[in-house]
């Protein structure tokens, strides 16, 4: 559905993507996984056809620079922050982007689908994050796009919201839509997708399977630290098998397997050390663990 063939893009001096060739195939969900400054925005804003580009993208055939109409007709678009009026009611947005398209109304129906169909008369300033980002799915759901893409969408949800919008995907590549999901969080989302495609630097450091990316898959558990049982803690993280620390004037960070936090955390109580405080991240890919396996070399 979406072919990538040696797509290149540079902002002044700085390369932002270089020699991106892939596919997303009809009916398939795609995770396009990688952290910040990897070039997932701005490969999808090249799919879009908001940013020139050298190289080609086509959608279902038709070429975003040469034929960019049908090729946008074809298309979903639900950002990580949707810009929606605030002042304006579910159904008058739906009526807003409608018109945009050509419309004379929304598709009400559409809440319903997307579990709002209790909001439709409340403004946008009074929905929570969730709700935004069910209301801008609607958006896109209305338009009846073959292709829907995601940018970081689940970003600023809590988890809850954020497993009731990887349930939606999942949903809506079993009715039969191309998904094209770009995160940097990969645990929830692995275990749905059919395919995965990482993005490290501007480049292709994955495409395959996800189950293909084994123990890419990591986790990160930052320790806070002021100085007091650093270097126990340091030494106990240190003894683990398989697991990296590097330390910040005010933090010691553990990176282990995917599912592995609770190993560290087990090892660091059991050897009576306090941190001043715990984060556990939410598990992503690793391209420094790819790039060992020598899938990609970091510049």
């Amino acid at each position: 559905m979406i072919a990538l063939r040696d797509v290149r893009k540079r902002f002044g001096s700085v390369p932002a993507l270089e020699g991106i060739t892939a596919e997303v195939p009809d009916g398939a969900f795609v995770l396009l996984v990688g952290s910040n400054g990897a070039g997932k925005t701005t490969l999808l804003r090249c799919i879009l056809g908001l940013l020139r580009f050298d190289g080609t993208i086509t959608v279902g055939g038709h070429d975003v620079a040469r034929d960019g109409r049908r090729a946008r007709a074809l298309l979903g678009y639900v950002p990580q922050r949707p810009a929606l009026p605030a002042d304006l009611t579910c159904t008058e947005v739906l009526d807003l982007f409608a018109r945009l398209r050509g419309r004379a109304r929304g598709d009400a129906a559409m809440l319903g689908r997307v579990g709002l169909e209790d909001a439709a008369r409340a403004p946008v300033r009074t929905l929570s994050g969730g709700m935004r980002q069910r209301l801008a799915l609607a958006v896109a759901l209305q338009a009846d796009p073959a292709v829907l893409l995601f940018d970081e969408p689940a970003a600023s949800l809590d988890v809850a919201a954020r497993r009731a919008l990887h349930r939606d995907l999942e949903d809506l590549a079993g009715r039969g839509r191309t998904v094209l999901l770009a995160t940097h969080l990969a645990a929830e989302p692995l275990q749905i997708a059919t395919r995965a495609l990482v993005l490290h630097r501007g480049r292709v450091a994955y495409d395959g399977p996800p189950e293909g990316l084994g123990g890419a898959v990591q986790q990160r558990v930052v320790f806070s630290v002021n100085g007091v049982g650093r270097a126990e803690l340091t030494a106990v993280l240190t003894a683990l098998p398989g697991v990296r620390v590097a330390q910040t004037p005010g933090s010691v960070t553990a990176t282990t397997r995917a599912g592995g936090a609770f190993e560290v955390l087990a090892a660091v109580a059991a050897a009576g050390v306090r941190p001043v405080d715990v984060h556990v991240e939410e598990p992503t890919v690793d391209p420094e663990v790819l790039a060992e396996a020598g899938t990609v070399t970091p510049r």
